[in-house]
C-alpha cells in the first residue's frame, strides 16, 4: 500500500483487533481487519497519510486492497476509536 512504517501497522492492527474483540466481533472479519488496519494508519501517522490529500489516497488504496467500501471502514474505525477511548481511562 506504500507505507513507509507497514510492518509497524500491521503489528498495530493485529492487536487492536485482539484487544476490541467486543466492537469487532459484530463485524465481518474483512471489515474488522481493514478498519483495524485504517486505525493503525492513524494512529502510526504514517508520512503517507500525515496530510489530508495522503490520508484520502491511503484509505482508496485500502479500500481497493481489502474490498471494503471507505465509509464502512471509516464507520468500523469510529467504533474501534470510541472503545478504545472509553477503555483507555480504565486503564490508568
Amino acid at each position: 500500500m506504500g507505507l513507509r512504517s507497514g510492518r509497524a501497522c500491521v503489528e498495530v492492527a493485529a492487536r487492536v483487533i485482539c484487544a476490541c474483540e467486543e466492537a469487532t466481533a459484530a463485524l465481518p472479519l474483512r471489515v474488522a481487519l481493514a478498519a483495524a488496519f485504517w486505525f493503525a494508519i492513524k494512529l502510526c501517522k504514517d508520512e503517507a497519510s500525515s496530510t489530508e490529500r495522503g490520508a484520502d489516497a491511503a484509505l482508496r488504496r485500502l479500500e481497493a486492497c481489502s474490498g471494503v467500501p471507505a465509509r464502512l471502514i471509516l464507520a468500523a474505525e469510529s467504533r474501534i476509536t470510541r472503545v478504545t477511548e472509553e477503555g483507555w481511562p480504565e486503564c490508568s
